[in-house]
């Protein structure tokens, strides 16, 4: 997943076919699957503002989405509404093309890492314990920091994993995410607020503990 600051208040995010495979979702799901493709867009968001700093309220962009050669996906996001003028249309797919060219030409020759730090911290959500302990055995991470925590009034249990993550663990841990658990939140103001406002089940080793039940 590579990102394109176009301006202050547009972002455009680069995601090839075996990226969005490997995040466990098909390209026709974020026309067909509302709740998946909102996920997917809050993990994009969240990544986004780690890597580049771009930050910006989702109840009020747009969303513009291009299939590019190869079945990668552009996805354009901004604070303003898109023009659907034609030319502006063409444009635009102009642009994606150009970029997504470019990342991959610097990916064939090397000038770049295969692996990369993307995020530190990701949350699970789940209805309940049981729900919870299913799909827990699911995620193969090793030497990951997580706990348990319930919010009372929320009715609502929150599984925080904190590592590192490479590219691959992103992945993985996305898939399993976006098919099982009832939110994926990357969002370090939610962890705060679960530690403050929610009780604490498990400290440290939540997953192990889990995985054992």
């Amino acid at each position: 997943m590579k990102f394109v600051k176009v301006n202050k208040d547009t972002l455009r995010c680069l995601i090839s076919e075996e990226e969005m495979t490997g995040f466990g979702i098909e390209v026709e799901e974020l026309i067909s699957n509302r709740d998946k493709a909102q996920d997917f867009l809050q993990m994009v968001l969240a990544d986004a503002e780690e890597e580049t700093g771009f930050r910006i309220d989702e109840t009020s962009i747009s969303v513009e989405a291009t299939l590019l050669p190869g079945r990668g996906i552009s996805l354009t996001i901004s604070a303003s509404n898109y023009s659907n003028d034609i030319s502006d249309k063409l444009r635009r797919f102009h642009e994606a093309v150009k970029d997504y060219t470019k990342i991959q030409e610097e990916i064939l020759h090397g000038q770049e890492p295969s692996e990369q730090t993307v995020n530190s911290m990701l949350i699970y959500t789940a209805s309940s314990l049981e729900e919870m302990e299913k799909f827990s055995c699911l995620l193969q991470i090793e030497e990951v920091k997580s706990s348990l925590y319930k919010v009372e009034n929320q009715h609502c249990y929150y599984l925080i994993l904190e590592k590192e993550f490479n590219g691959d663990e992103m992945r993985q841990l996305g898939a399993v995410g976006l098919e099982f658990a009832k939110e994926m939140i990357l969002d370090k103001n939610v962890k705060n607020y679960v530690q403050e406002h929610g009780t604490c089940i498990v400290g440290s080793q939540a997953l192990e503990l889990l995985n054992s039940l």
